[in-house]
């Protein structure tokens, strides 16, 4: 994980992307992670909106080349509140994976 929130690709392939967010009741928000390519070019994928809080899932399949940066956000300057639990369990307020799959 880089210091500004991204995360660097330094190995070519297929990756299957998952990117969760939990926002509090009464936010209205859509998010999603953001492919950051090494050629400077940007693609938003995975869009989700959260109506009225709750948890908001995306998932891909893309590939990815050395270089590329994948972040976690909400577009523009959007502000939401995040929550720390669901149904009484901790749980991270927002978090993606990336698997390398080929």
């Amino acid at each position: 994980m880089n210091g500004d929130g991204t995360v660097t690709i330094n190995t070519p392939g297929v990756y299957l992307i998952t990117s969760r967010i939990q926002v509090a009741s009464p936010s209205t928000a859509a998010f999603n992670f953001t492919i950051i390519h090494a050629d400077t070019s940007t693609a938003v994928v995975g869009l989700s909106a959260v109506e009225n809080g709750g948890t908001a899932t995306a998932t891909t399949l893309t590939f990815l080349q050395i270089g590329d940066r994948v972040y976690n956000g909400l577009p523009g300057t959007a502000t939401v509140n995040l929550i720390p639990t669901i149904g009484g369990i901790s749980t991270p307020t927002s978090m993606f994976t990336l698997v390398k799959v080929n």
